[in-house]
């Protein structure tokens, strides 16, 4: 619920800065998806925005929304999946890093696929000085699960 709070100031911050939507009927959707008290229609809401205006203005709001439906769903799965494309979306994002960081190491199907993606976003976090201790624990957890121990105890330290 917090993250969806965090959306919604985020959405009005935004609002200052010139993200407009693109129609009315944007507008209101997103208005009835922010209403909605059922997670599994909240999520149906978002899929049809997410179809009807891909390039929205608003689609960080739109992940974050997204984020907090699978939060609330206890799907770690989709989540990670949401915070990928984020990032892939907008290399800089602070909040699909941080998310691929918690995420990655806590995962059970984190395959050495998604590891140089969890350490880009970890390396990303270690630029912003208060998500620093968040990036070591991921560099260090991903190298511990390669083997290469030298490397993860510093990480961990």
């Amino acid at each position: 619920m917090r993250l969806l709070r965090f959306a919604l100031v985020l959405a009005a911050a935004f609002s200052g800065f010139g993200a407009e939507w693109t129609d009315r009927a944007e507008y209101d959707l997103v208005l009835t998806i922010r209403a909605e008290a059922t997670t599994q229609k909240k999520l149906a809401l978002l899929d049809q925005w997410k179809t009807k205006y891909p390039q929205s203005p608003w689609r960080q709001v739109r992940w974050e929304m997204y984020l907090a439906a699978y939060q609330e769903l206890s799907d770690s799965t989709r989540m990670l999946e949401v915070a990928k494309e984020m990032i892939a979306g907008q290399a800089e994002n602070l909040v699909g890093a941080y998310w691929c960081t918690v995420l990655i190491p806590g995962s059970r199907n984190a395959s050495p696929e998604v590891w140089p993606l969890g350490e880009k976003a970890a390396r990303r976090l270690l630029a912003d000085a208060s998500t620093e201790l968040l990036a070591h624990r991921a560099l260090a957890w991903i190298q511990w699960q390669r083997g290469d121990f030298a490397t993860a105890e510093p990480e961990f330290q």
